[in-house]
Parts: structure tokens; sequence; C-alpha cells
């Protein structure tokens, strides 16, 4: 299934064919109903009718709509197990700002930040200004907090450029995190997916930068000759990372497939930088060197999947009271 920058569903059969998604040639659209495992197909008069029962779903979604946890809430009402976090973990994830906040809350070490929402700026410009020269000191970072894959990311670099790149960051989300800037070492990645109650961590990834920050170029368009896999950092350093990765893990009531990016500073400081909870190919080639292909990846994550929906179902989720008993009738003012 595809969907569109609209967010319409189409089902997609040849869908290897990057031609498909360049023309948006789709002629069957189709779409998830509350409460059946069924996906709808839509005819020519604009009507939905019953067409296939989906017994999983495999979810490879960037940014909003779907690593955010919107897909996880849809197929959650459909009662359709799938292959990635839920709306929960997904949502704060995926949300800079709260991530942080929740990381802060696990005593998980984070780069030092404040936030600012697009309403206030103009009302308390001159407070954060006081704020970033008293917490952070230039050069900043500015980043959109509801956002992926480095869009809308900005270094600031004195005062006086605040006001034009903060409002560049505001034209993608209505709430900016502004992180004191790091001078990086190493960025250090690393992919942990449960199975069988126990935590696969995958080899880790060291990555450097190409620009003075990791750009949405340097992840997407540029060759990716500045990636190094490594099946150890330091003994001392692999077991901290691993233990704050299953830490977040667990407390997040994460599933499938994560990815965890840190970031090593000149100094050997280790920070959380975020999570990817849906990571591109299940972060499959951070896994090679653990002999497990991604056929056999996507029936780990077919079976952990319908383990968590089967132990989710038998949770008690209604609660019986006799609390309208006591009540004869209901009258609603208008």
């Amino acid at each position: 299934i595809y969907i569109s920058k609209t967010g319409k569903m189409f089902e997609v059969k040849d869908y290897k064919n990057i031609h498909l998604y360049k023309t948006q040639s789709f002629n069957r659209e189709v779409c998830f109903m509350p409460n059946s495992m069924y996906l709808y197909k839509k005819n020519i008069c604009g009507v939905y009718s019953k067409y296939k029962k989906v017994d999983f779903c495999y979810i490879a979604m960037h940014g909003k709509g779907g690593e955010d946890g919107t897909m996880s809430a849809v197929l959650n009402m459909s009662h359709i197990p799938y292959s990635s976090s839920g709306l929960m973990g997904s949502s704060v994830c995926l949300d800079k700002a709260t991530f942080k906040n929740a990381m802060f809350g696990l005593g998980v070490n984070i780069v030092p930040f404040i936030t600012v929402l697009k309403d206030e700026y103009s009302a308390v410009k001159e407070e954060l200004k006081e704020k970033i020269n008293k917490y952070l000191s230039y050069p900043i970072i500015i980043k959109p907090s509801n956002l992926g894959s480095s869009i809308g990311i900005n270094i600031v670099n004195s005062e006086k450029d605040l006001d034009t790149l903060i409002y560049n960051s505001f034209m993608f989300d209505t709430m900016v995190v502004i992180e004191k800037y790091v001078d990086i070492a190493k960025e250090i990645n690393i992919a942990l997916f449960k199975y069988n109650n126990e935590m696969v961590f995958s080899s880790f990834e060291e990555v450097e930068k190409q620009d003075s920050i990791l750009s949405f170029d340097d992840k997407y368009i540029k060759k990716c000759d500045n990636r190094v896999i490594k099946e150890s950092i330091s003994d001392e350093l692999d077991t901290k990372i691993k233990d704050i990765c299953s830490l977040v893990y667990k407390e997040l009531r994460l599933c499938g497939v994560v990815r965890f990016d840190y970031i090593l500073d000149k100094d050997d400081v280790l920070y959380l930088n975020e999570l990817n909870t849906i990571p591109g190919s299940m972060a499959n080639y951070l896994y090679s060197n653990r002999g497990i292909n991604y056929d056999e990846m996507c029936q780990m994550m077919f079976r952990e999947g319908v383990r968590e929906f089967t132990n989710n179902k038998k949770l008690n989720i209604t609660y019986n009271s006799p609390v309208l008993n006591k009540i004869n009738s209901l009258k609603f003012n208008k």
C-alpha cells in the first residue's frame, strides 16, 4: 500500500517500479476501516467495499503520518498486528522536545536544550535570547521539534542570525528545539529489537559528517561512503550504549527494529541524540554480520508483532461499573 502526500492510500502491485511513484499512476484507491481487519477498495462511484483480509502489516514509513504512530493507531483501530512500535512510543520518539524530556526523566545524557512555541516567540524573544546566552551560548542548532531527516535544521552562529533562522524552522513545525552545538568526534548508530524476550543488537555504525551537520543530502543524496560498520567501539562504550538502549527500549515500550543514534564529543562525552523507530530496510544492513538476512528479519518481526498483538488483546481495557444505573434520565442543553 502506497500513501500519497495528500493521505490517500493506493494498492501497488508492482511496488519495486519507481516509475509508479514518480508518475502517481495508481488505479485502485484503498483504505482501512475501524473494527475491521479488511482492506477496503473504492469503486468508480466513490463507494468503498470489503476487499482483502490483512493478517499483518509491515510499516515502512518515515516522518509524520507513519513514524509518529499515526499508522499504528489506524491499525490498532482495525485490530491488525504490525511490525513497529505503538502510538505512544512512536510519537514520543519522533517529537524531539518530548523525547528529550523523556530521556531527561530516565537519566539519559542528552545535549542541553530549550524549546519555544511559534505563537509565543514574539512575546518571549528577549527572554529566549537571555536563556540561550546563559544556558547554551553560541553557536546553537535550531530544529523543528516534530520532523525527521534533518529537514529545517540550521546552525546559528550569532544572535543577529537567530530571528531569520528560527522563523525558517517554524515553517516546518509550531515548536522548535534549540540545542547547544556539540563539537562531534563520532556519530555512532546501533539497532535493537526484542525477540523471544531477548534484546538482539546489531553491529555499530560510525558516521563521519561531510557538512557541519549531518544533512538531508548526507543521508539520502550523497554516496554513503562515510559509514563504517564495526563490531565494537570499545568495551566500556559498547556496554554503556547497550545498557542505555535496553533501558529506553523497555521504558518506552518499543517494538520492532529501532535504531539509536548517539554522538560522542571531542571530550569523549556520550549523548543519545535520537531514535528512529522505523529505520530504512529495518536497519538490516547493520545485522549482516549477525547472520540475520532480510527475509529472516521479516519473519522475526512478524512473529514478534503477532505476539505483542496477542498479549495486548488479553488486557482488560474496560471496567464494568453500576454508575449509569443510578441515572434515570439524561438532559442535554442545546
